[in-house]
């Protein structure tokens, strides 16, 4: 059986300093992390991937550095699609 952790909204760089170190208990032993965007920050990505490989998405914060992430992604663990987004805000206007 394969442990997946999963994140999103770190928002590192733009409104925390640094990923907060009770994130890395609660992720070890993960053998994949899933990351639903705004990482606002690349290097957080190779935070992340000293505890396990990540697959990450973009989020509407996800501009800075360049990074070059999809929208979306689906990944297959033990056999099950998982799909991976950062969604959308919906705004109604009366």
């Amino acid at each position: 059986m394969t442990r997946v952790g999963v994140v999103a909204d770190t928002h590192v760089g733009e409104y925390l300093d640094a990923l907060p170190p009770e994130l890395f208990p609660a992720l070890a032993g993960c053998d994949l992390i899933l990351h639903a965007g705004d990482i606002s920050r690349p290097w957080v990505l190779d935070e992340l991937a000293t505890i396990a490989p990540v697959v990450a998405v973009r989020g509407d914060h996800d501009r800075l550095g360049g990074m070059q992430l999809p929208r979306e992604t689906v990944v297959t663990v033990d056999g099950r699609r998982i799909g991976l987004t950062h969604g959308r805000r919906l705004y109604l206007i009366d």
